[in-house]
């Protein structure tokens, strides 16, 4: 009856998150207030969205609220909550389909269709089945592409671990080379002054002279001690313990001379070794210098060089295998993908035959449903499947009169509305 059904809805679709306008103010009023309330029912969709968002208080209802002022600026709220517009229309989309010209909520969206088609068609399981072939075969392809990437620099790689390794491998560092070689050649530089101490720490432990005046060794003073002892030992037999002592301790000083004598000899000036070792120790330092590292860590670097380029050597294989691998997810995709689009277009025909013969109840008598189940743009293959739906509708029009016109305007996709001559809409 014009009785200001259109304000209603106008004022709904703001408290959506449609786009504000100062107009709609009333005149002497800085601005604009409108409320909504919605009671939710558990599990569904807004309380779904509502805890996502952190924007449940626990009541089982909405508070939706949108200010705008005179300068065009709007304002929302959500359960008391400041957000943006774009969220009043994320959480509006689950609360209202709003139906006039030119103005749906979800059905416009072909996504919305095609979710429509699949909850007739009933094969969730086959849905599920396609996303998770769909996640495989994009795993395997970001795989794929990561080593196609870093196969791009692979040569110039090969060729400079080649040539390090390659100087390694002449080296031939060993584990703790270095290290004992610092040492030998420290020896080497105090052979002298280590000499003249192993002398003297051998005159003082052992008579190489066999003189029997001799007392100045210890070897020679543990003699004097076991002999005054021997003499006395068949008066006094206690002294028996104290003469295996000094028996082993001329063992043991025997013992201290032969290593002594040993090292004497290795002692002995070689000029070569001494050479070598010089020689040696800088190879490993300007080497340590080249690859930046200590020069103990070289025979570590040789393993690692030499661990890489197998590595670098195995990536054409493993990129073949990886791409194999993705060609294969891709296989079982399409096979999927090809299920779910008959299962769809089975469906799509039974919709389209309920809904047309439904259509003349709503005084459309002649009209026509049809749902059109048509492949993506260049072959591709998403997440829900490879098809596009879209829903096509043929209608013809009464005049006011009554009277059934004869005219027809054409299948269009529901996303636009065709007006009848007398007002309504079609």
């Amino acid at each position: 009856t014009g009785a200001g059904k259109s304000i209603l809805i106008d004022a709904l679709a703001l408290a959506l998150g449609e786009r504000g306008d100062s107009q709609a103010i009333r005149a002497g009023a800085d601005r604009l207030e409108v409320c909504a309330e919605f009671d939710l029912a558990a599990g569904s969709a807004t309380s779904r969205w509502l805890a996502d968002h952190e924007l449940n208080d626990g009541e089982p209802h909405c508070l939706l609220r949108r200010t705008v002022s005179r300068d065009g600026r709007s304002r929302a709220w959500i359960n008391g909550r400041p957000v943006p517009a774009q969220s009043l229309r994320d959480l509006g989309a689950t609360l209202v389909d709003i139906c006039g010209q030119q103005d749906y909520q979800s059905l416009r969206h072909r996504s919305a269709q095609r979710d429509v088609l699949d909850d007739c068609a009933d094969h969730n399981q086959l849905l599920a089945s396609v996303q998770a072939a769909h996640a495989a075969w994009q795993a395997a392809e970001q795989a794929l592409e990561a080593v196609a990437t870093s196969a791009k620099d692979r040569n110039s790689r090969v060729e400079l671990l080649t040539f390090q390794l390659g100087e390694l491998e002449v080296l031939q560092p060993e584990v703790g080379e270095f290290a004992e070689l610092e040492r030998e050649h420290t020896t080497q530089a105090h052979r002298l002054r280590i000499g003249e101490a192993v002398n003297r720490a051998l005159a003082s432990t052992w008579d190489d002279d066999g003189r029997a005046d001799a007392s100045s060794s210890a070897q020679e003073a543990i003699g004097i001690a076991r002999r005054a002892l021997d003499d006395v030992l068949h008066v006094d037999p206690e002294l028996e313990s104290v003469l295996n002592i000094l028996a082993d301790a001329e063992a043991q000083l025997g013992e201290a001379a032969d290593q002594l004598r040993r090292r004497l000899m290795q002692l002995d000036p070689d000029p070569g070794r001494e050479a070598e070792i010089a020689d040696r120790l800088a190879a490993l330092r300007d080497c340590a210098r080249k690859h930046r590292c200590a020069a103990d860590e070289l025979p570590e670097l040789r393993e690692r060089l030499a661990s890489e380029l197998n590595e670098l050597a195995d990536g054409e294989h493993n990129l073949e295998h990886l791409a194999a691998n993705a060609r294969q997810r891709r296989a079982d995709l399409k096979a999927l993908a090809t299920k779910l689009t008959a299962s769809r277009e089975a469906a799509a025909v039974a919709l389209g035959k309920a809904v047309t013969g439904n259509m003349a109840t709503l005084g459309m008598p002649g009209g026509e449903f049809q749902v059109s189940v048509s492949s993506l743009p260049a072959g591709n293959i998403a997440a829900s499947g490879a098809d596009d739906v879209e829903f096509l509708v043929t209608c013809q029009c009464r005049r006011t009169s009554g009277a059934l016109e004869s005219r027809c305007f054409g299948r269009r996709a529901v996303t636009t509305q065709s007006r009848h001559p007398g007002g309504g809409y079609g």
